[in-house]
Protein backbone atom coordinates (compact mmCIF):
# COMPACT_ATOMS: atom_id res chain seq x y z
CA UNK A 1 0.00 0.00 0.00
CA UNK A 2 1.55 3.60 -0.96
CA UNK A 3 2.01 6.10 2.04
CA UNK A 4 -0.84 8.32 0.57
CA UNK A 5 -3.73 5.24 0.40
CA UNK A 6 -2.24 4.58 4.06
CA UNK A 7 -2.97 8.33 5.45
CA UNK A 8 -6.37 7.99 4.01
CA UNK A 9 -7.46 5.01 5.34
CA UNK A 10 -6.01 6.22 8.89
CA UNK A 11 -8.22 9.58 8.16
CA UNK A 12 -11.07 7.43 7.72
CA UNK A 13 -10.36 4.72 10.62
CA UNK A 14 -9.94 7.99 12.62
CA UNK A 15 -13.45 10.02 11.34
CA UNK A 16 -15.42 6.49 11.66
CA UNK A 17 -15.58 5.91 8.47
CA UNK A 18 -14.38 2.17 8.67
CA UNK A 19 -14.36 0.47 11.97
CA UNK A 20 -11.55 -1.76 11.53
CA UNK A 21 -7.77 -1.14 11.02
CA UNK A 22 -5.22 -4.15 10.47
CA UNK A 23 -1.70 -3.24 10.83
CA UNK A 24 1.65 -4.86 11.01
CA UNK A 25 3.39 -4.29 14.00
CA UNK A 26 6.14 -1.56 11.74
CA UNK A 27 2.85 0.73 11.27
CA UNK A 28 1.73 0.20 14.19
CA UNK A 29 4.79 1.95 15.73
CA UNK A 30 3.43 5.08 14.25
CA UNK A 31 -0.09 5.14 14.97
CA UNK A 32 -1.51 7.35 17.53
CA UNK A 33 -5.38 6.77 17.39
CA UNK A 34 -7.36 8.15 20.06
CA UNK A 35 -10.60 6.51 21.48
CA UNK A 36 -9.28 3.15 20.67
CA UNK A 37 -11.41 0.62 22.91
CA UNK A 38 -10.47 -2.58 21.32
CA UNK A 39 -6.65 -4.29 19.83
CA UNK A 40 -6.92 -7.95 18.78
CA UNK A 41 -3.68 -9.59 18.12
CA UNK A 42 -3.90 -12.41 15.64
CA UNK A 43 -1.02 -13.91 17.09
CA UNK A 44 1.22 -13.03 20.69
CA UNK A 45 4.26 -10.51 19.94
CA UNK A 46 8.10 -11.82 19.95
CA UNK A 47 8.60 -9.75 22.84
CA UNK A 48 6.78 -8.03 25.75
CA UNK A 49 7.97 -4.94 24.85
CA UNK A 50 6.20 -5.26 21.73
CA UNK A 51 3.20 -6.67 23.49
CA UNK A 52 2.94 -3.84 25.40
CA UNK A 53 3.44 -1.64 22.93
CA UNK A 54 0.38 -2.94 20.80
CA UNK A 55 -2.36 -3.52 23.91
CA UNK A 56 -1.46 -0.31 25.35
CA UNK A 57 -3.24 1.54 22.32
CA UNK A 58 -6.22 0.49 23.75
CA UNK A 59 -8.15 2.42 26.89
CA UNK A 60 -5.68 5.43 27.17
CA UNK A 61 -6.25 8.27 29.52
CA UNK A 62 -8.23 6.57 31.71
CA UNK A 63 -10.49 5.25 29.28
CA UNK A 64 -12.41 1.37 29.64
CA UNK A 65 -10.11 -0.73 26.64
CA UNK A 66 -9.68 -4.55 25.84
CA UNK A 67 -7.07 -6.11 24.02
CA UNK A 68 -7.62 -9.97 22.91
CA UNK A 69 -4.32 -12.15 21.97
CA UNK A 70 -4.93 -15.48 19.90
CA UNK A 71 -2.19 -17.73 21.52
CA UNK A 72 -1.25 -20.62 19.97
CA UNK A 73 0.42 -23.87 22.50
CA UNK A 74 3.40 -23.25 20.88
CA UNK A 75 3.47 -19.99 21.94
CA UNK A 76 2.43 -20.31 25.61
CA UNK A 77 5.88 -19.56 26.83
CA UNK A 78 5.77 -16.33 25.46
CA UNK A 79 2.69 -15.32 27.08
CA UNK A 80 4.11 -16.72 30.13
CA UNK A 81 7.74 -14.51 29.85
CA UNK A 82 5.42 -11.44 28.88
CA UNK A 83 3.48 -11.72 32.28
CA UNK A 84 6.36 -11.89 34.39
CA UNK A 85 7.51 -8.94 32.85
CA UNK A 86 4.56 -6.67 33.00
CA UNK A 87 3.12 -8.43 35.97
CA UNK A 88 -0.19 -8.89 34.17
CA UNK A 89 -2.15 -11.86 33.79
CA UNK A 90 -3.95 -12.67 30.54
Amino acid sequence: MEQREREDVLIQFANHSCSVLVATDVAARGLDIHALDLVVNAHISPNADTHLHRIGRTGRQGATGHAITFVTEDELFRKKRIEEVSAQRF
